[in-house]
């Protein structure tokens, strides 16, 4: 199945997660070896790219992003990120917008190529010569699978691929997800006091997978032209024709020393894969083809060396010390590094210092370097990236890779508290204030202790008689008279709460068989009710 989407070009910014530490320089890691791939890139009317490619799992970030965005499946490069990574190469860049639900780019141009459907075509990806089912970012690649990115239309063009005498000349697999059958071989040496000829096979896709190419006559195998920017021309004209069995044959002389590339392509048909013959005049000359083109050899992005660098925590303010982070070329092939720049939220918290990678051209396997200082704004976790730009691309707009940083934001030490001073002098009496406005009342206070008793007054008046009691007992009879009472009849003498006499005022009986003895006595007087309205004390004197 096609795949139409157009995949983003991968960022080709150096992100370096360089966290922020306050650490001396650091030795040089050894870089994570690479993954090579076969990318192809086959635009409207020319080839863009085509080659072998190095590169890890890594953001990819097109004209119409942001940021770089997620591009890895399962920790592996993936198509889309190859076009990106093949395209910074050579200085261009990828467009198409991000879909974050289907999480996959819609890709509308690699390079400068876009076309339109219906009228140039559509992009389409396969691996292995097989179409995707699925987004140019979601398919993980293994060592060794070919990519190829091309412009087809509607209804499909034919898909061709040239082989030498030795087997497929790209890898094919039998399924979307299998690995190539066989090993494939774009390369042949000619050596003319061996054999003057070479036959290439042109086969078509007529079925699914590695056994649906079949012999394809009437091919024209044309050779290739690559300028500077690593576009391939083919040109037909003139050029011979496969046969019935798809096969044409190449014969050399002494003045055709030297390298040679050829592709075929037809009318209706996508161009085929290129094979490349060095035709050297003997088997002892070493000097002719010593030297691969270089579109031929392994390219590779400059890479960070550290994975993961933390530069610790550095007072807020404060300047962390120096951390060295170093950038390398894994191809084999010279890549020229413009700089490194600080990115991200916090790249205001990176200082760059000393550096040997601006405008840098690395040699295969060749290190740069660039001195990096945390110095953090405020106080926390801090994160950054150090994005490394290839020298054909001085606005960055694709960082070759990209290093994350990070560190935090500590409190300012604080030192000993220094001696007390002395008591300064009493200052003046400030003036007076104006009175504030009364408060509410206060709880009244306990209260105080009862003070001595005053002199004895005059005597008064004598008032009227007041009502008196009194009381004689004789054998078992007490006889009690009140005066100024004339409504009171009854009474009770009690004594500690116990009744021990009873009736009219004037002859109260005592308990059967009880005699009064001495002591005190209180005697009830009843009004007519029966209420007790006067209570007189009663003593009783010893006889």
């Amino acid at each position: 199945m096609r795949n139409r989407q157009a995949q983003a070009a991968m960022a080709g910014a150096l992100t370096a997660t360089a966290a922020l530490a306050a650490l001396a320089p650091a030795a040089t890691a050894a870089p994570t070896p690479l993954q090579e791939h076969q990318v192809r890139i086959e635009g409207i009317d020319r080839t863009l790219f085509e080659g072998p490619v190095r590169d890890h799992a890594g953001p990819v970030r097109t004209a119409d992003d942001q940021a770089p965005q997620p591009c890895s499946a399962g920790g592996r490069p993936t198509p889309t990120r190859l076009a990106y990574s093949a395209l910074a190469l050579s200085g261009r860049t990828l467009g198409g917008p991000f879909d974050g639900g289907f999480g996959d780019y819609f890709l509308n141009r690699l390079g400068p190529d876009a076309p339109v459907y219906g009228v140039d075509g559509f992009w389409e990806v396969g691996v292995n010569t097989v179409g995707l089912s699925t987004g140019g970012c979601q398919r993980g690649l293994a060592a060794g699978d070919g990519v190829n990115w091309r412009v087809n239309a509607y209804p499909s063009l034919r898909v061709l691929r040239l082989d030498g005498p030795d087997g497929p000349g790209e890898a094919t697999a039998t399924t979307e997800t299998g690995p190539p059958v066989g090993t494939a071989t774009s390369s042949y040496v000619v050596t003319l006091d061996a054999s003057p000829s070479l036959a290439l096979t042109v086969r078509e896709q007529t079925g699914a997978g590695a056994d649906g190419f079949a012999p394809a006559a009437g091919i024209a195998v044309g050779t290739v032209t690559t300028d500077a920017s690593g576009d391939g021309t083919t040109d037909v004209s003139g050029a011979p024709v496969s046969d019935a069995g798809g096969v044409v044959l190449l014969t050399y002389s002494a003045a055709d020393a030297g390298w040679h590339r050829y592709k075929a392509q037809a009318g209706g048909a996508l161009r085929s894969n290129r094979i490349d013959v060095c035709v050297r005049p003997s088997a002892t000359d070493t000097t002719t083809c010593a030297t691969p083109p270089a579109d031929a050899r392994a390219r590779a992005l400059p890479q960070f060396t550290e994975q993961d660098v933390d530069l610790g925590t550095v007072p807020v303010t404060g300047i962390g010390a120096s951390r060295t982070v170093s950038v390398t070329n894994q191809g084999e092939v010279p890549v020229t590094v413009g700089g490194v720049r600080a990115a991200g939220s916090d790249a205001d918290d990176l200082l760059l210092g000393a550096s040997t990678c601006t405008n840098r051209a690395l040699a295969p396997g060749a290190t740069c370097t660039v001195a990096v200082r945390f110095a953090p704004s405020a106080a926390g976790a801090r994160s950054a990236t150090l994005e490394a730009l290839l020298a054909t691309d001085p606005e960055g707009l694709t960082p070759a890779d990209v290093l994350t940083v990070t560190g935090t934001g500590g409190a300012l030490p604080t030192g000993p508290a220094g001696p007390q001073g002395g008591t300064g002098p009493q200052g003046e009496a400030g003036p007076q204030g104006e009175a504030g406005t009364p408060g509410a009342t206060g709880a009244g206070g306990a209260r105080g202790p009862q003070g001595p008793a005053g002199a004895q007054g005059p005597a008064g008046p004598r008032g009227p008689a007041g009502k008196g009691v009194s009381c004689a007992a004789s054998r078992g009879v007490l006889a009690c008279r009140v005066t100024g009472r004339s409504s009171a009849r009854r009474a009770r003498l009690t004594r500690n709460g116990r009744v021990v006499a009873s009736g009219r005022i004037g002859r109260l009986r005592l308990a059967h068989g009880q005699r009064l003895a001495a002591g005190r006595y209180t005697l009830r007087i009843l009004d007519a009710r029966g209420r007790a309205f006067l209570r007189v004390p009663v003593r009783v004197p010893a006889r």
